[in-house]
């Protein structure tokens, strides 16, 4: 995951911004997650907590958990970490 949203990054930046997109439909599916509409909602909820460093790896951690803290999302991905 870490490699995708590197060599993706300022798409996905824009894209979280927006809460929808190409890379976080197919950030969803790499993750498993069942509806990328709601990944693409708190990802952009949280954007600012998400990207306080620019640290690829940091980022990766944080969305990680955003998904095992919210509810919804920690039933409908499958993460495999």
């Amino acid at each position: 995951m870490d490699n995708y949203i590197q060599g993706n990054k300022s798409q996905f930046i824009g894209d979280v911004a927006k809460g929808n997109g190409e890379t976080i439909i197919a950030l969803s599916e790499v993750m498993g997650c069942s509806e990328s509409s709601k990944l693409g909602r708190a990802l952009k909820a949280n954007y600012q907590d998400l990207f306080l460093k620019e640290n690829t790896n940091i980022v990766t951690d944080n969305i990680i958990t955003l998904i095992q803290n919210d509810d919804q999302l920690s039933q409908q991905c499958k993460l495999t970490i």
